[in-house]
Formats: structure tokens, C-alpha cells, sequence
């Protein structure tokens, strides 16, 4: 490596560990706010949602960085070539914010129909309820072509635990819902698996306490109407989509930092 070349490194690794540190102060924020929503450091659930990531289509995410260190190591090996220390730590600092990131706890788990209608609502939930963070289990197949750009597509994976078996959300699914602190189920549209999730929630009043069903804004909800299970509980919450943010701000998502916040812009 010449000189020149060295230097340039050098400088870009330092570009990417000043990246790696914004990054990763943004992530002590996420962790403060989700130790306090779930009153403690939730270990076990930190370890399951490492576990989950790496069951899903995007599960090279907890490796990916460390894979551009293997060509550093074959050119180290091969001709001895020396690398700046900065380059190597910015990948290692990325690696370990990607690891700490996709182990974080969901503080809201988003339940609907993987449609765009979805995506949208939980790129709206992400922005009014930041930094908190808001996990969905959309069909990856058929999410991708509907997203309305790329990087809309790249957000939305990095909190989608869809797996890539059909059959395999729901050992995924029913421990997010028996954990997570809010549920928000979308429940405009009868999907089969809404509807399954629907009647698992409304069968257990630990589940409904802490479950937001979004109708429409006359309070219809197809996929309670469909589901084999009683409605109209005096214990549901039902809310139409500009009522979410204040419900769910009465369920202890209080220390929220959006940009829509500064503006008062309404979801109605």
C-alpha cells in the first residue's frame, strides 16, 4: 500500500468511526428509552430478537461488516499488507452498533396485512413514536416490490422479523406479542393471519390490556368481525389512526423525539 493510499484509508476510517459514534449515541438513546418502558434491562429479550434476526431473509445484517474484513485479512496474510487501524475499528465499531441495534426489545410490535397501506402506517410510527422502536413480521416477498422506494425498503427490513418459512412467524410472533410492552394490530383488513392474531389477543385479557386495535374511523374492523371470538369488550381499545399517537403515548411511550412533534403535525 502506497503512502498515499494509506493515508486516504486512514481518513476514511476515520470519517466512518465519527459515523459509527453519531450511531451509536443514537442507540443509547433507543436502550434508555426501552429499559425504562420495560422497568429493566431486558436481557432474555435482547438475546431472542438476535436469535429471530438470524432466522430471517436478513440475517446477514449480523455479519455483513464482518465480512469486509476478510480481504483485509487475506491481503495481510498474502503480502503483508498493513491496514489503518481507523478502517478496521469503523468496521468494528459498525458491526457491534448493528449487534446492539438488532438485539434491542420492540417497544411496539405492528400486527397487518403485509400491503402498502402497512408500510406506510409503520413508517409513521417509527417517525411519531422516535426513537422507540417499532418491529413488524410483513411477508418480505411480497413487502419488497410494494415498498415506495428503496430506502423505505432498507428501513423497513431492519425491523422485520418475518422469517422465510411460512409456518415459522408464529413461533416468532406469539413470544413478541406475550413480551413486548405495546401491540398496535391493524385490523382494517380480514388476512387470515390477522384474524388468527386477532383471536389469540382478544382470548387472553393480558393481551387485550395492552393491545391497540386500529379500525376505521367508524369503528369497523374486518378482521374482528371475521374472527371466531366475541367483540365489542367493554376491555378493547379500539382506535382509529389519528387517535394512535395520544393512545399510545397513554401507554407509556412518553419520552418520544419526532420531528412531527416541533411542527404539530396531525395523523388524522
Amino acid at each position: 500500500m502506497t503512502p498515499t493510499t494509506f493515508k486516504t484509508a486512514l481518513w476514511c476510517g476515520y470519517i466512518g468511526c465519527g459515523y459509527a459514534g453519531m450511531l451509536w449515541f443514537i442507540q443509547s438513546d433507543l436502550w434508555h428509552v426501552t429499559n425504562k418502558l420495560y422497568g429493566r434491562f431486558p436481557l432474555a429479550q435482547s438475546m431472542r430478537m438476535l436469535r429471530y434476526t438470524a432466522r430471517t431473509v436478513h440475517a446477514y445484517y449480523l455479519y455483513g461488516p464482518l465480512a469486509a474484513l476478510l480481504p483485509v485479512a487475506g491481503w495481510y496474510l498474502y503480502n503483508r499488507t498493513v491496514f489503518p487501524w481507523s478502517t478496521i475499528a469503523a468496521v468494528l465499531l459498525y458491526q457491534a452498533y448493528i449487534w446492539a441495534y438488532q438485539s434491542t426489545p420492540p417497544s411496539v410490535l405492528l400486527l397487518g396485512t403485509s400491503r402498502p397501506e402497512s408500510i406506510d402506517l409503520r413508517e409513521r410510527l417509527e417517525r411519531m413514536l422516535h426513537p422507540y422502536r417499532v418491529v413488524v413480521l410483513f411477508d418480505s416477498s411480497v413487502v419488497a416490490p410494494l415498498s415506495r422506494t428503496d430506502f423505505q425498503r432498507n428501513l423497513l427490513e431492519w425491523d422485520n422479523l418475518r422469517t422465510s418459512g411460512r409456518s415459522d412467524w408464529r413461533t416468532i410472533v406469539h413470544p413478541l406479542m406475550d413480551s413486548a410492552p405495546v401491540l398496535v394490530v391493524d385490523t382494517r383488513i380480514a388476512s387470515p393471519a390477522v384474524v388468527e392474531e386477532t383471536t389469540r389477543i382478544l382470548g387472553r385479557h393480558d393481551l387485550v390490556a395492552k393491545t391497540l386495535f386500529l379500525t376505521e374511523p367508524s369503528g369497523d374492523s374486518s378482521s374482528m368481525e371475521a374472527g371466531s371470538h366475541r367483540t365489542g369488550s367493554a376491555s378493547e381499545t379500539r382506535v382509529t389512526e389519528g387517535e394512535l399517537r395520544a393512545a399510545l403515548k397513554n401507554r407509556g411511550l412518553t419520552n418520544t423525539k419526532s420531528p412531527d412533534e416541533a411542527v404539530g403535525r396531525s395523523y388524522e
